[in-house]
């Protein structure tokens, strides 16, 4: 069973999910597999993910004294023929995995 471009379904061992993943990127005009062959990951089901926010990258929401805030919402006006107004939400959202310690990567031989 396909989960998409990049990860298969393909069973269950036991109580254990196997789950492959084939996920490549580029770098430097050469294909890369973000894991290295013969990689588990090995992982909780329960492992709990958290969305946190870092600091808004803008000098007028600094300069307001926003600094952490899930969002930042923004306008300004253009003079001209015809005069336009912007609207603009910032965001610098940070995923986090709760519980490190609930996965592992290993290496086969």
């Amino acid at each position: 069973k396909t989960w998409g471009k990049a990860v298969s379904y393909k069973g269950m061992y036991g109580d254990v999910a196997i789950v492959v993943y084939s996920g490549q990127y580029v770098e430097n005009g050469v294909k890369k597999n973000f894991l290295p062959d013969n990689t588990m990951v090995l992982g909780n089901t329960q492992a709990r993910g958290l969305r946190t926010y870092g600091c808004i990258q803008d000098a007028d929401a600094q300069r307001e004294g926003i600094n952490a805030s899930a969002r930042y919402p923004k306008n300004w006006v253009t003079t001209g023929d015809p005069a336009r107004e912007f609207t603009m939400i910032q965001s610098a959202p940070l995923m986090l995995l709760a519980d490190p310690d609930e996965f592992v990567s290993v290496q086969l031989a």
